[in-house]
Protein backbone atom coordinates (compact mmCIF):
# COMPACT_ATOMS: atom_id res chain seq x y z
CA UNK A 1 0.00 0.00 0.00
CA UNK A 2 0.99 3.59 -0.57
CA UNK A 3 2.20 5.30 2.62
CA UNK A 4 -0.19 7.80 4.20
CA UNK A 5 0.79 10.97 6.05
CA UNK A 6 -1.30 10.11 9.09
CA UNK A 7 -3.64 7.32 10.08
CA UNK A 8 -6.36 9.71 11.24
CA UNK A 9 -6.24 12.37 8.54
CA UNK A 10 -6.87 10.02 5.61
CA UNK A 11 -10.40 9.03 6.74
CA UNK A 12 -11.28 12.65 7.54
CA UNK A 13 -10.08 13.93 4.18
CA UNK A 14 -11.72 10.97 2.44
CA UNK A 15 -15.06 11.96 3.94
CA UNK A 16 -14.62 15.54 2.68
CA UNK A 17 -13.69 14.37 -0.82
CA UNK A 18 -16.60 11.91 -1.01
CA UNK A 19 -19.10 14.46 0.33
CA UNK A 20 -17.92 17.14 -2.10
CA UNK A 21 -18.13 14.74 -5.04
CA UNK A 22 -21.68 13.71 -4.14
CA UNK A 23 -22.76 17.32 -3.57
CA UNK A 24 -21.36 18.47 -6.93
CA UNK A 25 -23.18 15.76 -8.85
CA UNK A 26 -26.51 16.19 -7.06
CA UNK A 27 -26.25 19.97 -7.53
CA UNK A 28 -25.64 19.49 -11.25
CA UNK A 29 -28.66 17.20 -11.58
CA UNK A 30 -31.07 19.28 -9.50
CA UNK A 31 -30.07 22.77 -10.56
CA UNK A 32 -28.44 22.54 -13.98
CA UNK A 33 -29.33 19.16 -15.48
CA UNK A 34 -29.34 20.14 -19.13
CA UNK A 35 -30.09 23.84 -18.69
CA UNK A 36 -27.05 25.96 -17.87
CA UNK A 37 -24.24 24.28 -19.81
CA UNK A 38 -21.66 26.84 -18.71
CA UNK A 39 -21.76 25.29 -15.23
CA UNK A 40 -20.34 21.99 -16.38
CA UNK A 41 -16.75 23.17 -16.76
CA UNK A 42 -16.48 24.49 -13.16
CA UNK A 43 -17.94 21.22 -11.89
CA UNK A 44 -15.49 19.26 -14.04
CA UNK A 45 -12.61 21.27 -12.62
CA UNK A 46 -13.78 20.64 -9.04
CA UNK A 47 -14.08 16.90 -9.74
CA UNK A 48 -10.54 16.79 -11.08
CA UNK A 49 -9.37 18.39 -7.84
CA UNK A 50 -11.31 15.80 -5.80
CA UNK A 51 -9.76 12.97 -7.81
CA UNK A 52 -6.31 14.48 -7.28
CA UNK A 53 -6.78 14.39 -3.51
CA UNK A 54 -8.17 10.85 -3.67
CA UNK A 55 -5.04 9.56 -5.42
CA UNK A 56 -3.11 10.18 -2.19
CA UNK A 57 -5.41 7.92 -0.16
CA UNK A 58 -4.23 4.41 0.73
CA UNK A 59 -4.37 2.05 -2.21
CA UNK A 60 -2.91 1.29 -5.58
CA UNK A 61 -3.92 1.03 -9.23
CA UNK A 62 -6.09 -2.05 -9.94
CA UNK A 63 -7.70 -3.78 -12.91
CA UNK A 64 -10.93 -1.78 -12.74
CA UNK A 65 -8.99 1.48 -12.79
CA UNK A 66 -7.20 0.05 -15.81
CA UNK A 67 -10.47 -0.61 -17.61
CA UNK A 68 -11.57 2.99 -17.03
CA UNK A 69 -8.20 4.26 -18.25
CA UNK A 70 -8.44 2.18 -21.43
CA UNK A 71 -11.80 3.73 -22.28
CA UNK A 72 -10.35 7.21 -21.73
CA UNK A 73 -7.48 6.37 -24.07
CA UNK A 74 -9.83 5.78 -27.01
CA UNK A 75 -10.52 9.42 -27.99
CA UNK A 76 -6.86 10.24 -27.38
CA UNK A 77 -5.89 7.46 -29.80
CA UNK A 78 -8.34 8.84 -32.37
CA UNK A 79 -6.76 12.27 -32.02
CA UNK A 80 -3.19 10.96 -32.18
CA UNK A 81 -3.87 8.70 -35.18
CA UNK A 82 -6.02 11.33 -36.95
CA UNK A 83 -9.06 9.05 -36.91
CA UNK A 84 -11.58 11.80 -36.19
CA UNK A 85 -13.25 14.26 -38.51
CA UNK A 86 -13.37 16.98 -35.84
CA UNK A 87 -10.52 17.09 -33.32
CA UNK A 88 -12.11 19.82 -31.19
CA UNK A 89 -15.36 17.91 -30.73
CA UNK A 90 -13.54 14.68 -29.91
CA UNK A 91 -11.38 16.50 -27.36
CA UNK A 92 -14.53 17.98 -25.78
CA UNK A 93 -16.06 14.50 -25.57
CA UNK A 94 -12.90 13.21 -23.91
CA UNK A 95 -13.19 15.98 -21.29
CA UNK A 96 -16.70 14.84 -20.33
CA UNK A 97 -15.48 11.25 -20.03
CA UNK A 98 -12.47 12.32 -17.98
CA UNK A 99 -14.74 14.20 -15.54
CA UNK A 100 -16.84 11.05 -15.08
CA UNK A 101 -13.66 9.05 -14.47
CA UNK A 102 -12.55 11.65 -11.91
CA UNK A 103 -15.85 11.31 -10.06
CA UNK A 104 -15.48 7.53 -10.13
CA UNK A 105 -11.93 7.62 -8.75
CA UNK A 106 -12.71 10.23 -6.08
CA UNK A 107 -15.72 8.34 -4.73
CA UNK A 108 -14.29 4.84 -5.01
CA UNK A 109 -10.98 5.59 -3.32
CA UNK A 110 -12.67 7.63 -0.62
CA UNK A 111 -14.91 4.71 0.31
CA UNK A 112 -12.22 2.05 0.06
CA UNK A 113 -9.72 4.01 2.16
CA UNK A 114 -12.08 3.93 5.16
CA UNK A 115 -13.75 0.49 5.16
CA UNK A 116 -14.92 0.91 8.77
CA UNK A 117 -17.09 3.87 7.76
CA UNK A 118 -18.02 2.71 4.26
CA UNK A 119 -21.36 1.17 5.20
CA UNK A 120 -22.57 4.36 6.93
CA UNK A 121 -21.35 6.56 4.07
CA UNK A 122 -23.08 4.45 1.45
CA UNK A 123 -26.30 4.41 3.46
CA UNK A 124 -26.36 8.19 3.73
CA UNK A 125 -25.49 8.56 0.05
CA UNK A 126 -28.30 6.23 -0.99
CA UNK A 127 -30.75 8.17 1.17
CA UNK A 128 -29.54 11.47 -0.33
CA UNK A 129 -30.04 10.17 -3.86
CA UNK A 130 -33.54 8.87 -3.07
CA UNK A 131 -34.54 12.17 -1.47
CA UNK A 132 -33.09 14.16 -4.38
CA UNK A 133 -35.07 11.98 -6.80
CA UNK A 134 -38.30 12.55 -4.89
CA UNK A 135 -37.70 16.31 -4.79
CA UNK A 136 -36.92 16.49 -8.51
CA UNK A 137 -39.96 14.37 -9.37
CA UNK A 138 -42.26 16.59 -7.27
CA UNK A 139 -40.91 19.72 -8.96
CA UNK A 140 -41.29 18.13 -12.41
CA UNK A 141 -44.93 17.21 -11.80
CA UNK A 142 -45.77 20.74 -10.63
CA UNK A 143 -43.89 22.20 -13.57
CA UNK A 144 -45.73 19.98 -16.04
CA UNK A 145 -49.13 21.25 -14.91
CA UNK A 146 -48.23 24.87 -14.16
CA UNK A 147 -45.50 25.84 -16.66
CA UNK A 148 -45.15 22.93 -19.11
CA UNK A 149 -42.79 24.76 -21.49
CA UNK A 150 -40.65 26.50 -18.86
CA UNK A 151 -37.95 24.81 -16.81
CA UNK A 152 -38.29 25.84 -13.15
CA UNK A 153 -40.97 28.22 -14.40
CA UNK A 154 -38.27 30.51 -15.82
CA UNK A 155 -36.45 29.13 -18.86
CA UNK A 156 -38.52 28.71 -22.04
CA UNK A 157 -37.88 25.53 -24.06
CA UNK A 158 -39.17 25.26 -27.64
CA UNK A 159 -37.05 22.45 -29.09
CA UNK A 160 -38.25 19.62 -26.81
CA UNK A 161 -40.60 18.77 -23.96
CA UNK A 162 -38.89 19.75 -20.68
CA UNK A 163 -39.31 17.85 -17.44
CA UNK A 164 -37.80 18.94 -14.15
CA UNK A 165 -34.42 20.55 -14.78
CA UNK A 166 -33.89 18.61 -18.03
CA UNK A 167 -34.58 20.01 -21.48
CA UNK A 168 -35.75 16.63 -22.77
CA UNK A 169 -38.26 14.34 -21.05
CA UNK A 170 -36.28 11.22 -22.03
CA UNK A 171 -33.26 12.55 -20.14
CA UNK A 172 -35.43 13.29 -17.12
CA UNK A 173 -36.86 9.76 -17.23
CA UNK A 174 -33.31 8.36 -17.37
CA UNK A 175 -32.46 10.36 -14.24
CA UNK A 176 -35.53 8.96 -12.48
CA UNK A 177 -34.44 5.46 -13.45
CA UNK A 178 -31.05 6.03 -11.84
CA UNK A 179 -32.56 7.23 -8.53
CA UNK A 180 -35.72 5.13 -8.23
CA UNK A 181 -34.07 1.88 -6.99
CA UNK A 182 -32.69 3.65 -3.91
CA UNK A 183 -36.17 4.75 -2.86
CA UNK A 184 -37.53 1.23 -3.46
CA UNK A 185 -34.81 -0.34 -1.34
CA UNK A 186 -35.30 2.12 1.51
CA UNK A 187 -39.09 1.83 1.41
CA UNK A 188 -38.91 -1.94 1.96
CA UNK A 189 -36.05 -1.85 4.46
CA UNK A 190 -37.38 -3.48 7.62
CA UNK A 191 -34.89 -1.51 9.73
CA UNK A 192 -36.43 1.79 8.59
CA UNK A 193 -40.06 1.28 9.56
CA UNK A 194 -40.35 4.82 10.92
CA UNK A 195 -39.38 6.40 7.58
CA UNK A 196 -40.81 3.77 5.20
CA UNK A 197 -43.76 6.01 4.27
CA UNK A 198 -41.46 8.86 3.26
CA UNK A 199 -39.31 6.65 1.02
CA UNK A 200 -42.42 5.03 -0.47
CA UNK A 201 -43.69 8.53 -1.28
CA UNK A 202 -40.41 9.34 -3.03
CA UNK A 203 -40.73 6.14 -5.07
CA UNK A 204 -44.35 6.94 -5.98
CA UNK A 205 -43.40 10.46 -7.07
CA UNK A 206 -40.55 9.20 -9.24
CA UNK A 207 -42.71 6.54 -10.86
CA UNK A 208 -45.51 9.03 -11.45
CA UNK A 209 -43.13 11.56 -12.98
CA UNK A 210 -41.66 8.88 -15.25
CA UNK A 211 -45.11 7.92 -16.50
CA UNK A 212 -46.05 11.57 -16.99
CA UNK A 213 -42.88 12.16 -18.99
CA UNK A 214 -44.29 9.78 -21.63
CA UNK A 215 -40.78 8.48 -22.24
CA UNK A 216 -41.15 4.97 -23.59
CA UNK A 217 -37.55 4.09 -22.87
CA UNK A 218 -37.87 5.47 -19.35
CA UNK A 219 -41.06 3.52 -18.60
CA UNK A 220 -39.60 0.28 -19.97
CA UNK A 221 -36.38 0.73 -17.97
CA UNK A 222 -38.28 1.58 -14.77
CA UNK A 223 -40.55 -1.42 -15.29
CA UNK A 224 -37.53 -3.66 -15.71
CA UNK A 225 -36.01 -2.29 -12.51
CA UNK A 226 -39.21 -2.94 -10.58
CA UNK A 227 -39.53 -6.51 -11.84
CA UNK A 228 -35.87 -7.24 -11.07
CA UNK A 229 -36.25 -5.73 -7.61
CA UNK A 230 -39.34 -7.85 -6.91
CA UNK A 231 -37.43 -10.97 -7.90
CA UNK A 232 -34.50 -9.94 -5.68
CA UNK A 233 -36.75 -9.32 -2.70
CA UNK A 234 -38.50 -12.61 -3.23
CA UNK A 235 -35.23 -14.52 -3.34
CA UNK A 236 -33.76 -12.61 -0.42
CA UNK A 237 -36.72 -13.01 1.93
CA UNK A 238 -38.09 -16.19 0.35
CA UNK A 239 -41.45 -14.48 0.11
CA UNK A 240 -42.31 -13.75 -3.49
CA UNK A 241 -45.86 -12.67 -2.65
CA UNK A 242 -44.68 -9.98 -0.24
CA UNK A 243 -42.22 -8.59 -2.75
CA UNK A 244 -44.64 -8.55 -5.67
CA UNK A 245 -47.51 -7.06 -3.67
CA UNK A 246 -45.30 -4.35 -2.18
CA UNK A 247 -43.76 -3.29 -5.45
CA UNK A 248 -47.00 -3.48 -7.43
CA UNK A 249 -48.69 -1.34 -4.78
CA UNK A 250 -46.12 1.36 -5.43
CA UNK A 251 -46.59 1.01 -9.17
CA UNK A 252 -50.39 1.17 -9.04
CA UNK A 253 -50.24 4.18 -6.71
CA UNK A 254 -47.90 5.94 -9.11
CA UNK A 255 -50.08 5.29 -12.15
CA UNK A 256 -53.25 6.37 -10.33
CA UNK A 257 -51.48 9.47 -9.06
CA UNK A 258 -50.30 10.35 -12.53
CA UNK A 259 -53.70 9.60 -14.07
CA UNK A 260 -52.12 9.32 -17.50
CA UNK A 261 -52.11 5.63 -18.29
CA UNK A 262 -54.24 6.17 -21.42
CA UNK A 263 -51.74 8.66 -22.78
CA UNK A 264 -48.93 6.26 -21.96
CA UNK A 265 -50.62 3.45 -23.90
CA UNK A 266 -51.06 5.78 -26.86
CA UNK A 267 -47.43 6.81 -26.59
CA UNK A 268 -46.30 3.16 -26.61
CA UNK A 269 -48.02 2.60 -29.96
CA UNK A 270 -46.17 3.39 -33.23
CA UNK A 271 -45.81 7.11 -33.69
CA UNK A 272 -45.55 7.55 -37.45
CA UNK A 273 -42.89 9.85 -38.81
CA UNK A 274 -41.17 10.37 -35.44
CA UNK A 275 -40.55 6.64 -34.97
CA UNK A 276 -39.40 6.32 -38.58
CA UNK A 277 -36.84 9.08 -37.95
CA UNK A 278 -35.59 7.29 -34.83
CA UNK A 279 -35.09 4.00 -36.69
CA UNK A 280 -33.43 5.77 -39.60
CA UNK A 281 -30.83 7.32 -37.27
CA UNK A 282 -30.01 3.85 -35.99
CA UNK A 283 -29.74 2.34 -39.48
CA UNK A 284 -27.61 5.25 -40.64
CA UNK A 285 -25.35 4.88 -37.59
CA UNK A 286 -24.72 1.24 -38.43
CA UNK A 287 -23.88 2.21 -42.00
CA UNK A 288 -21.50 4.89 -40.70
CA UNK A 289 -19.75 2.33 -38.52
CA UNK A 290 -19.47 -0.15 -41.37
CA UNK A 291 -17.73 2.54 -43.44
CA UNK A 292 -15.03 2.89 -40.75
CA UNK A 293 -15.33 -0.32 -38.73
CA UNK A 294 -12.13 -0.07 -36.68
CA UNK A 295 -11.97 3.48 -35.26
CA UNK A 296 -15.18 5.08 -36.44
CA UNK A 297 -15.48 8.74 -37.39
CA UNK A 298 -14.39 10.19 -34.05
CA UNK A 299 -16.21 10.55 -30.75
CA UNK A 300 -18.72 13.38 -30.81
CA UNK A 301 -18.81 13.72 -34.61
CA UNK A 302 -22.06 11.86 -35.31
CA UNK A 303 -24.17 14.90 -36.23
CA UNK A 304 -21.55 16.17 -38.67
CA UNK A 305 -21.28 12.84 -40.53
CA UNK A 306 -24.93 11.76 -40.37
CA UNK A 307 -26.18 13.83 -43.37
CA UNK A 308 -23.95 11.75 -45.67
CA UNK A 309 -25.67 8.57 -44.53
CA UNK A 310 -29.23 9.83 -43.92
CA UNK A 311 -31.70 7.49 -45.64
CA UNK A 312 -33.92 10.40 -46.67
CA UNK A 313 -34.48 14.05 -45.82
CA UNK A 314 -37.56 14.27 -43.59
CA UNK A 315 -36.92 17.88 -42.57
CA UNK A 316 -35.44 16.96 -39.20
CA UNK A 317 -31.90 17.73 -38.09
CA UNK A 318 -31.03 15.12 -35.42
CA UNK A 319 -27.93 15.70 -33.30
CA UNK A 320 -27.77 12.15 -31.92
CA UNK A 321 -28.89 8.65 -32.82
CA UNK A 322 -31.67 7.21 -30.68
CA UNK A 323 -29.44 4.31 -29.66
CA UNK A 324 -26.20 4.96 -27.84
CA UNK A 325 -24.66 1.66 -28.94
CA UNK A 326 -25.32 2.30 -32.62
CA UNK A 327 -23.90 5.80 -32.25
CA UNK A 328 -20.83 4.46 -30.45
CA UNK A 329 -20.24 2.06 -33.34
CA UNK A 330 -20.45 4.99 -35.76
CA UNK A 331 -18.14 7.22 -33.73
CA UNK A 332 -15.64 4.67 -32.37
CA UNK A 333 -16.08 1.51 -34.43
CA UNK A 334 -15.33 -1.90 -32.99
CA UNK A 335 -12.62 -0.37 -30.79
CA UNK A 336 -15.29 1.57 -28.90
CA UNK A 337 -17.73 -1.35 -28.70
CA UNK A 338 -14.98 -3.64 -27.41
CA UNK A 339 -13.74 -1.23 -24.75
CA UNK A 340 -17.27 -0.44 -23.53
CA UNK A 341 -18.01 -4.18 -23.29
CA UNK A 342 -14.81 -4.78 -21.32
CA UNK A 343 -15.67 -1.95 -18.94
CA UNK A 344 -19.17 -3.33 -18.45
CA UNK A 345 -17.81 -6.81 -17.66
CA UNK A 346 -15.23 -5.36 -15.26
CA UNK A 347 -17.90 -3.37 -13.43
CA UNK A 348 -20.23 -6.37 -13.27
CA UNK A 349 -17.49 -8.57 -11.80
CA UNK A 350 -16.53 -5.95 -9.21
CA UNK A 351 -20.17 -5.29 -8.34
CA UNK A 352 -20.80 -8.97 -7.59
CA UNK A 353 -18.72 -8.74 -4.42
CA UNK A 354 -20.60 -5.60 -3.39
CA UNK A 355 -23.83 -7.57 -3.09
CA UNK A 356 -22.28 -9.54 -0.23
CA UNK A 357 -20.61 -6.53 1.41
CA UNK A 358 -23.40 -3.92 1.12
CA UNK A 359 -26.46 -5.76 -0.28
CA UNK A 360 -29.01 -2.95 -0.23
CA UNK A 361 -26.91 -0.15 -1.70
CA UNK A 362 -25.25 -2.50 -4.17
CA UNK A 363 -28.49 -3.96 -5.49
CA UNK A 364 -29.95 -0.46 -5.86
CA UNK A 365 -26.89 0.69 -7.83
CA UNK A 366 -26.85 -2.44 -9.98
CA UNK A 367 -30.55 -2.09 -10.81
CA UNK A 368 -30.10 1.60 -11.62
CA UNK A 369 -27.11 1.01 -13.91
CA UNK A 370 -28.80 -1.95 -15.62
CA UNK A 371 -31.93 0.11 -16.27
CA UNK A 372 -29.75 2.94 -17.58
CA UNK A 373 -27.98 0.56 -19.97
CA UNK A 374 -31.35 -0.70 -21.23
CA UNK A 375 -32.68 2.83 -21.70
CA UNK A 376 -29.54 3.75 -23.65
CA UNK A 377 -30.57 1.33 -26.40
CA UNK A 378 -33.61 3.56 -27.07
CA UNK A 379 -32.38 7.12 -26.38
CA UNK A 380 -29.22 9.23 -26.33
CA UNK A 381 -28.52 9.51 -22.61
CA UNK A 382 -24.76 8.89 -22.42
CA UNK A 383 -24.25 12.37 -23.87
CA UNK A 384 -25.88 14.22 -20.96
CA UNK A 385 -23.07 15.21 -18.55
CA UNK A 386 -25.23 15.22 -15.41
CA UNK A 387 -26.40 11.66 -16.16
CA UNK A 388 -22.90 10.48 -17.04
CA UNK A 389 -21.52 11.79 -13.74
CA UNK A 390 -24.40 10.22 -11.82
CA UNK A 391 -23.69 6.81 -13.37
CA UNK A 392 -20.01 7.18 -12.45
CA UNK A 393 -21.03 7.85 -8.85
CA UNK A 394 -23.26 4.76 -8.73
CA UNK A 395 -20.55 2.62 -10.33
CA UNK A 396 -18.10 3.74 -7.65
CA UNK A 397 -20.59 3.01 -4.87
CA UNK A 398 -21.08 -0.60 -5.90
CA UNK A 399 -17.43 -1.47 -6.67
CA UNK A 400 -15.60 0.06 -3.66
CA UNK A 401 -16.06 -2.62 -1.01
CA UNK A 402 -13.81 -4.64 1.32
CA UNK A 403 -13.44 -7.56 -1.07
CA UNK A 404 -11.58 -5.26 -3.43
CA UNK A 405 -10.02 -2.83 -0.96
CA UNK A 406 -6.76 -4.77 -0.72
CA UNK A 407 -6.19 -4.35 -4.43
CA UNK A 408 -7.17 -0.70 -4.68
Amino acid sequence: MMPVAGPVRAPRYAFVVASATIALIILLVLAFGGVQWQWYLPVYAALFVMAGFALFFPGRFDWLDGAVLLVLMLPLAQLFLHRTTDSAVTASTWLAGAAAAAAFVAMRRSIASTPDRASAWLGRTGASLAAAGGLLAFEAILQLFLTPTRILGLIEVTTATPMGTFVDRDHFAACMGLLLPFALVLALDRRRNSSAVFWALCAVLMLAATVLSLSRGGVIAAGGEIIAFAVWEGIRHRNVTMAIVSVMALLVAAVLYAGSYRYMLARLSPNGLHDTMRMNTVRSSIAMGEARPTWGWGLGTWDAVYPRYALFDDGSDPEYAHCEYAQLFAEAGMAGITLLSLLGLALAYAAYGGIHAYPQISIASILALSGYALHASMDFIFHIPALLLLTALLAAMTTAHPLHTSRL
